[in-house]
């Protein structure tokens, strides 16, 4: 479901394109104010190819008639059984690979676990130490997390003026806010 959330947070590259009528004014405006210079540009195309595979791959469907609907037949009460959602489930994921990915996806004894490693996130576990024993988790991010964090620095970059996008006020200056907004 993290996926759909994507899907709708992302822009679509093409509503750059003036003369593209498949967009509505708001859309156009939002890709164009997020999609301003080339930089910004040429780093999104990667989330653009995502987000057109999120939404050919069956994400939104899932999300909208399964989820959000359990029923199949509206309120005659025919309840979608786990075995649909996790064939949907698989073919999802499949199309959410890379093309060069999809063959090992389809070889892999543990599909979900493949698409976890090579997308998202992987864990090495270690334990080290005999007398006072220490239990180690290391992650690694993956591709749609590194391209989305790669993505997240060159908005940091270009539009934040490489500022971490947080706000940091001393507790006083919080109160004196405050203070002068409420006497007003």
């Amino acid at each position: 479901m993290q996926y759909a959330k994507l899907y709708e947070a992302l822009v679509d590259i093409e509503a750059l394109d003036a003369d593209n009528t498949n967009f509505n004014a708001k859309d156009k405006k939002h890709a164009t104010k997020l999609l301003d210079n080339n930089i910004v540009k040429k780093e999104y195309f990667y989330l653009s190819d995502l987000r057109r595979r999120i939404k050919s791959s069956g994400v939104l469907e899932l999300r909208n008639n399964v989820f959000a609907h359990p029923f199949k037949d509206g309120e005659a009460g025919s309840v979608i059984f786990p075995k649909d959602v996790t064939n949907k489930m698989h073919s999802i994921l499949r199309e959410l690979c890379d093309d060069k990915d999809k063959k090992q996806y389809d070889k892999s004894k543990n599909r979900i676990v493949y698409f976890c490693n090579n997308y998202l996130m992987s864990a090495n576990y270690s334990y080290k130490g005999s007398i006072k024993g220490e239990f180690r988790i290391e992650t690694q991010a993956h591709r749609h997390i590194k391209e989305l964090y790669k993505f997240m620095s060159v908005i940091r970059n270009e539009k934040l003026l490489g500022e971490e996008p947080l706000l940091q006020v001393g507790l006083q200056n919080a109160k004196d806010e405050l203070e002068n907004i409420l006497s007003e």
